[in-house]
């Protein structure tokens, strides 16, 4: 069994400092980092400690199968999330420069730190996943422990939805895509509807790559609206998500790539999804 699982890091040293009721483990402590493990099981949100403690939180979630992610919570508000999954290349984009920066200006991470972590993000797959299996996600923060126990999964991160929360709606027209998008949206949705199947992340991995770090939580939405069933959820997740990143990526020829099938989907529907991107 691999390594796998979560630790959550308060950006404040000693643990006596600690002004919460804390259901969990403090692992180690340094000049900047707290370092601690909620109960298995025990209510927990990052957003609420940060509050409470009047110091950022940042949640690492760490699967050497996988990838890392990282997500922060800012005593005012501030949010946003990193991901690096394992064996894909071009994983980094300006969004995750961005991100970085802002952690940096907040003194999560010192400027040299910084560099190093978006020079590794723009590294080749093999040679990045060897320094993030390393933990050197967490050592470029300085983290005091990078141990991880299992836990259960991450909640997906609420972000404003401009349907209320509602998605089985259609979007508000400012948020559509227009007309001619129509095609490739379409796509888009029959995949997440039909062909996925938890097997390949990789166009979910993409969608986070040009996100906002704070709007990276509407992807985690989509993919839990499509494992639970959620059908009539998915064409306003997925425009939403279009719509905030559509001048990034060519997402007409992105979603015709072979590389998102999904050794998953019954044959039937994977011959369907070949013909409809004209792959038959």
């Amino acid at each position: 069994m691999g390594e796998r699982g979560r630790v959550v890091h308060l950006r404040r040293t000693g643990v006596a400092l600690l002004r919460t009721d804390f259901s969990g483990t403090v692992l180690g402590h340094n000049t900047r980092w707290t370092s601690l493990v909620p109960a298995d099981g025990a209510d927990f949100d990052p957003e609420a400690l940060a509050a409470a403690e009047g110091a950022d939180v940042a949640q690492v979630w760490f699967d050497d199968d996988a990838g890392v992610t990282l997500q922060v919570a800012g005593v005012d508000g501030f949010a946003g999330e990193l991901s690096v999954p394992f064996f894909e290349e071009d994983v980094s984009g300006v969004e995750d420069e961005r991100f970085v920066d802002a952690l940096a200006a907040r003194d999560l991470l010192k400027p040299a730190a910084a560099r190093t972590l978006k020079a590794r993000l723009k590294d080749p797959a093999a040679k990045r996943d060897d320094w993030v299996r390393a933990h050197g996600v967490e050592e470029a923060f300085g983290f005091p422990t990078a141990e991880v126990l299992p836990v259960k999964p991450a909640p997906a991160r609420a972000s404003a939805s401009p349907s209320e929360d509602d998605w089985t709606q259609p979007l508000p027209r400012r948020y559509r895509l227009p007309a001619e998008a129509r095609p490739t949206l379409d796509l888009h949705v029959f995949y997440w509807t039909d062909v996925w199947s938890m097997n390949s992340w990789t166009l979910s991995n993409r969608y986070k790559k040009h996100l906002p770090a704070a709007d990276r939580g509407l992807v985690d939405e989509l993919c839990n609206a499509a494992a639970m069933g959620n059908a009539d959820e998915i064409p306003s997740r997925v425009e939403h998500i279009l719509q905030k990143t559509w001048q990034a990526e060519d997402w007409a020829t992105f979603i015709r790539s072979p590389k998102l099938d999904d050794s998953g989907t019954d044959d039937d529907t994977a011959r369907r999804w070949r013909q409809l991107t004209g792959r038959e």
